[in-house]
């Protein structure tokens, strides 16, 4: 099912598209490159079938940055695609969202948006994930493999010039995603992603900004735990790229997966999302196997009454939450399941006497 898309307002009156979805038992806020749109992202079912696996692992909540997508695209006097200001953007769907900590997910250009959040709002930000991204985009001599500014002009004056013709359009979905190279079905969907995302009359303003962005300074301030992802053969970034951004954020960790595609759900998708699993829950996907098993767990926190007495309201919910978060782990590490109508993540407010990880079954 395809989940509503909302509406949050930003501090400055720009109007956020955002959309909820997912079981697990954390928040994720997973932010697209700008030149896409979660108002056809469900349409090309290879990305489908990614978000929905991020979605067995936490609430996703997945945002269209202002400018772009179903977001506001005239953007209020004053108002910029800087990254400052697309920060608001993030703060404003979490508060929609009732979301007060959450894990970071950045793919592409909207990585250093995601990871000057994680620097700028330590006590908002639990994890980080940074997918196909870069620290700068011009180069410099201590960032040999960025582009050129001529290179940057060259490129935007020919998006420019040929954002209207389909064939260019199509040589870009192949720069994306190679794999696709005999699906036009998937080539042309990809297609409409980009151009639904961004318009005529956004393409340099969007391009200028990657340009220009350099985040090098805030790497080192950077507090979440960290992953960084990459695609060792993709023609778009060179994956040293995400090398300096792992080297330079505190004990970030990169990973250079196989494989020429840049999407993330293209090619080898779960490669990819064992990876995000396995740090966001600290479980891996168990091998598949013929083996016919059930079981059926029941989990409790002893003497929660008690211990959420000690504690107090905000320390028992990070409890909560953990532990959660390890039962959800299991499930997904072994296909389990929910029985319908529970809940897997903690309550906002309140003292449970029992877990509401009770009553959960976990098939192996």
């Amino acid at each position: 099912m395809i989940p509503r898309t909302e509406y949050a307002l930003a501090e400055d009156g720009v109007h956020v598209a955002y959309q909820v979805f997912g079981d697990g038992a954390l928040d994720l806020v997973f932010v697209n490159r700008m030149a896409a749109t979660i108002g056809y992202m469900w349409e090309i079912p290879d990305f489908a079938r990614f978000l929905r696996r991020l979605g067995t692992m936490a609430r996703v909540i997945a945002l269209d940055s202002r400018g772009v997508g179903l977001s506001d695209r005239r953007l209020p006097s004053g108002t910029t695609l800087a990254l400052e200001q697309r920060m608001t953007d993030i703060r404003a769907v979490m508060g929609a969202a009732r979301s007060q900590r959450a894990s970071l997910f950045g793919t592409e250009d909207s990585g250093c948006l995601c990871a000057l959040f994680a620097a700028t709002y330590p006590e908002r930000t639990d994890r980080l994930i940074l997918h196909g991204s870069s620290a700068r985009g011009l180069v410099a001599p201590d960032y040999p493999w960025a582009w050129s500014e001529e290179q940057w002009e060259n490129y935007i004056a020919e998006a420019g010039e040929n954002y209207g013709r389909w064939d260019w359009n199509v040589a870009q979905a192949l720069w994306m995603a190679p794999s696709k190279r005999d699906d036009e079905d998937a080539i042309r969907r990809l297609i409409n992603l980009i151009r639904l995302g961004m318009g005529f009359e956004t393409i340099r303003q969007v391009w200028e900004l990657q340009r220009d962005i350099d985040i090098r300074a805030v790497l080192p301030s950077i507090q979440a735990p960290t992953l960084v992802l990459y695609r060792a053969d993709n023609k778009v970034e060179d994956p040293e790229n995400g090398r300096y951004l792992a080297d330079h954020i505190p004990d970030a960790r990169f990973v250079n997966l196989p494989g020429a595609d840049f999407e993330p759900f293209a090619g080898d998708q779960d490669a990819l999302l064992d990876e995000v699993q396995e740090f966001l829950t600290d479980t891996r996907p168990a091998p598949v196997t013929d083996r016919v098993l059930t079981t059926v767990m029941f989990t409790d926190i002893v003497g929660s009454t008690q211990r959420a007495i000690e504690l107090g309201d905000a320390r028992w919910r990070d409890l909560q939450r953990a532990h959660h978060q390890r039962v959800r782990g299991c499930l997904n590490q072994y296909r389990g399941s929910t029985p319908p109508g529970t809940d897997s993540s903690p309550p906002s407010t309140g003292r449970p006497g029992r877990c509401d990880a009770q009553r959960r079954s976990c098939r192996r």
